[in-house]
């Protein structure tokens, strides 16, 4: 980071560039009352001293929230070691709007998302009406979402140069919210129809059938969205660039992954009864199968 201040209005740089570089008499003379003016104050209650950081990061970024909170843990213990007990360190900008911001979300985050597993998993029992089984499909989209933070921080690494485990806070929040709702939507719609079938045909039969009638749907889904998300990458922001990675992979995880294998696997696993041959089946059956 950069610093500027009174004493360095222009930075660390020794000397002003141009012709203020050539003239330092005449540097002092016209960038010094700018200076006092920009940095200092004098108020009722106290004297004002203002420093600017300038980040060499993005000021959304978790390195720059690090690097502020190492600022004010520095800030901080100089005012107690040099007893300046009537002195206080105020900080504004757009990375400490960041950094406050993100104290806020962590103790809101369970929170949000425990109501959010909670209105869910209501609504799964009340439409398949099996407590076992909806707490099964709420689980999948669970499995699917903290593999998508472990393949984001992976990928964030190696393909945006971001460091290992430092996903912007923002990302696991959003991330959260979209990947459950969009593959519990997903989850009712394969369990819906594999429940229909499986009147008819039984489980087994009534499984491969509600796969076949509905893969071509969810996966068509699955590719608009995900292509849809992946355009985030092309964002110069960081942020934006990790949340797209993030999405489109969670949506293409939950559409070739759980939804075609690990939902129906749990299913047949739930119904063990052994695979019908077609010889012994009825003729429509027989066509299905």
């Amino acid at each position: 980071a950069e610093v500027r201040s009174l004493t360095q209005p222009l930075g660390p740089q020794e000397t002003p560039a141009g012709l203020l570089g050539a003239f330092p008499r005449l540097s002092n003379f016209l960038i010094g009352p700018m200076a006092r003016g920009h940095y200092t104050a004098r108020l009722p209650d106290g004297n004002v001293t203002r420093i600017d950081v300038i980040f060499h990061t993005e000021p959304f970024a978790p390195q720059s929230v690090a690097t502020l909170r190492v600022i004010r843990y520095y800030l901080e213990a100089q005012l107690k070691e040099r007893k300046l007990a009537d002195a206080r360190a105020v900080y504004y900008g757009i990375t400490p709007l960041t950094h406050d911001i993100a104290d806020v979300h962590q103790s809101d985050r369970l929170l949000v998302n425990g109501l959010t597993l909670a209105g869910i998993l209501l609504i799964l029992v009340l439409i398949v009406r099996r407590p076992l089984l909806a707490g099964y499909l709420l689980l999948t989209v669970l499995v699917s979402y903290y593999a998508t933070i472990g393949a984001t921080e992976l990928l964030a690494w190696g393909w945006l140069d971001s460091d290992i485990g430092k996903i912007d806070w923002k990302v696991p929040f959003f991330l959260f919210t979209i990947l459950v709702a969009v593959g519990e939507d997903y989850n009712i719609f394969l369990i819906s129809r594999v429940l229909e079938e499986s009147r008819k045909h039984g489980m087994w039969l009534g499984t491969q059938r509600a796969l076949a009638r509905t893969g071509g749907t969810i996966t068509s889904c699955g590719l608009i969205m995900a292509g849809t998300f992946a355009t985030m990458l092309l964002c110069s922001l960081a942020t934006l660039a990790q949340m797209g990675l993030a999405l489109a992979f969670g949506v293409l995880l939950d559409t070739f992954v759980v939804r075609p294998i690990l939902v129906p696997a749990m299913l047949l696993l739930v119904h063990r009864r052994p695979i019908p041959r077609a010889a012994s089946l009825p003729e429509p059956a027989r066509r299905a199968a």
